[in-house]
């Protein structure tokens, strides 16, 4: 199986395409990343109309990408940037109508648990994070008995508080 992981974050936006064989190990096939800095304007609660479509040409540049190694899946990942701003539904619903990506946007508690998987695989080198973290990707977003209800990926785009951090989810398999 292949696929692509793209992390929608405050600063930057990710991608890792990987072969994903049977024991859950992985070979990465291609990755990117874009300063983009998605939510620098935080502070007033919403994201500028202006870094939306810088983020939806990064989106669309990725999704030709991940087409070309003929992946199985696309997860698209908005972390903070999007769950905090007044106006990250609107930043979802602009991916799903432009460059036909759902955004899935996951709370601070899982954001923050699979940065420790990608922290820990890239300070141990242990393949049991990289499993867990792939395992978490299946049952999220891959696995159609359990993956994430598409029609609740705007119930977490509300308003909240964050302090920020330097380290994303994809950081640890770069």
């Amino acid at each position: 199986m292949r696929i692509a992981a793209i992390d929608v974050g405050s600063n930057s936006v990710h991608m890792i395409v990987c072969r994903i064989r049977p024991d859950l190990s992985f070979e990465v096939i291609d990755r990117e990343k874009d300063m983009i800095r998605v939510g620098p304007a935080l502070a007033e609660r919403r994201l500028p109309q202006v870094n939306i479509d810088t983020a939806m040409q990064t989106l669309a540049k990725y999704r030709r990408l991940a087409e070309s190694h003929g992946v199985d899946e696309v997860v698209v990942v908005g972390t903070s940037a999007i769950r905090e701003a007044e106006n990250g539904g609107d930043f979802i619903s602009a991916a799903r109508r432009e460059v036909g990506l759902r955004v899935r946007v996951i709370s601070g508690t899982e954001e923050a648990r699979l940065i420790h998987l990608a922290a820990a695989y890239a300070i141990t080198g242990e393949d049991r994070y990289v499993a867990k973290a792939v395992t978490l990707l299946r049952v999220f977003f891959l696995d159609p008995a359990t993956r994430m209800n598409p029609h609740l990926q705007f119930a977490q785009a509300v308003p909240g508080r964050s302090t920020g951090r330097s380290w994303g989810i994809i950081d640890g398999l770069h």
